[in-house]
């Protein structure tokens, strides 16, 4: 049995500008959350959290474990 090896010419590259660039370009609001949002990301989780709490008992274990099926 003998093995082959391929090397091809042709790379693809993904060039990911940094944080400066997006600022040059005006672009940080699109890109990053903003206090509020983050505010309403860590509400909405720990609501989430409170419920399946409550569901399973004040059992924190089983509560993230349901929380990562469902999101």
């Amino acid at each position: 049995m003998s093995k082959i090896v391929k090397f091809y010419p042709v790379v693809k590259v993904v060039l990911i500008p940094s944080r400066k660039e997006y600022f040059e370009a005006n672009l940080n609001n699109f890109l990053w959350y903003n206090r509020e949002e983050i505010y309403n990301f860590k509400n909405f989780i720990d609501h989430e959290m409170n419920v399946l709490m409550w569901f399973y008992q004040g059992d924190v274990e089983k509560a993230k474990s349901q929380w990562k099926k469902i999101f």
